[in-house]
């Protein structure tokens, strides 16, 4: 049978809790000693690339006619699906759109 510790098994240690560093923070400059001194070197900051496609959207309260239509426009390779989410309560598909 398995006992319920009593409250004086329990440790009493102190939470502490690791401060998140901010992810806009940009790493410190790095030092490159050249011939003529030493020179401090900006680090290459990665950006997201933005997305360059294009999608079609479909809220989930429409008729099932449109859903019939997208339907039809996937098994002829014209769209693909992405991704599902929901937008003020409304569900919304979204659908990659492959032939411009």
């Amino acid at each position: 049978m398995n006992k319920r510790p009593s409250n004086k098994s329990i440790d009493n240690k102190k939470l502490v809790v690791k401060k998140e560093e901010p992810l806009n923070k940009l790493p410190p400059k790095k030092m490159v000693i050249t011939k003529s001194g030493i020179e401090y070197v900006e680090p290459k900051v990665e950006t997201k690339k933005k997305d360059t496609n294009k999608y079609h959207k479909i809220l989930a309260n429409e008729s099932s006619q449109v859903f019939k239509e997208a339907g039809d426009r996937v098994a002829k390779k014209e769209l693909k699906w992405a991704y599902y989410t929901t937008e003020n309560n409304v569900g919304v598909h979204y659908y990659l759109i492959l032939n411009d």
